[in-house]
C-alpha cells in the first residue's frame, strides 16, 4: 500500500500487524482482538504452537514439542490458555491425523 511521511518524517499510514502464531490483530489498536505472543518459541517448537491445522500430530508432552504418541492413543489438541498444542489422551475416535512435515 501507498506510505505517506508527516513534516517531522514520521509515518503516518495506517497498517494493520497480524500475529502467525495466533491469528491476531495487534495494530492498530481500534482492531487488536490479542496480545503479543512473547517470547517466540524456537523454530523446533513453533510447530507446537499453531492452532491449525486442527489434525496436526505435533503436541507438548513432558515440556517438550514432539509428535504425540498415537499408540497411546494421543492427540495434539491446542490449548487456548497456553496458546500451544499438547499431548492429550483422545475422548474418541481418531479418524485423520495430519503430519505437516515441517
Amino acid at each position: 500500500g501507498r506510505v505517506s511521511f508527516d513534516e517531522q518524517g514520521l509515518g503516518v499510514s495506517t497498517f494493520e500487524v497480524l500475529q502467525a502464531q495466533t491469528e491476531e490483530a495487534l495494530s492498530p489498536e481500534a482492531v487488536t482482538n490479542g496480545g503479543l505472543f512473547f517470547p517466540t518459541p524456537p523454530w523446533s517448537d513453533r510447530i507446537c504452537h499453531f492452532q491449525y491445522p486442527v489434525g496436526s500430530v505435533h503436541g507438548y508432552d513432558n515440556n517438550s514439542c514432539t509428535v504425540c504418541d498415537s499408540d497411546l492413543d494421543l492427540v495434539a489438541i491446542f490449548n487456548e490458555t497456553s496458546q500451544r498444542r499438547e499431548c492429550q489422551e483422545c475422548e474418541g475416535e481418531v479418524v485423520d491425523v495430519v503430519d505437516v512435515g515441517l
